[in-house]
């Protein structure tokens, strides 16, 4: 596929996303801590979910993420990971 038909794709993608009627975008915010050090990261999501289910969804990308970035035992020795519902829109 070349990079217009992938473009097109992820313009269908989120254009889909757009203009489902019954979703809400909901933003998390995900915090790692270690001792008195933090990372965090907000994440925005659509989707026919409920909370519970896309909290976890957003802990378990970032976590994926981070443990690509940081390295997997960085991320695993965090003294605790948050997520936390900032707003619906």
């Amino acid at each position: 596929m070349s990079n217009l038909g992938l473009t097109k794709l992820g313009f269908l993608v989120v254009a889909k996303l757009l203009t489902r009627h019954n979703s809400l975008m909901t933003t998390y915010l995900i915090v790692a801590k270690w001792g008195p050090m933090a990372l965090s990261e907000e994440m925005d999501i659509t989707s026919d979910f409920n909370t519970e289910t896309e909290s976890e969804y957003c802990r378990n990308h970032i976590h994926t993420k981070w443990a690509r970035i940081f390295g997997s035992d960085f991320i695993t020795n965090a003294d605790e990971i948050t997520v936390k519902e900032l707003s619906h829109s």
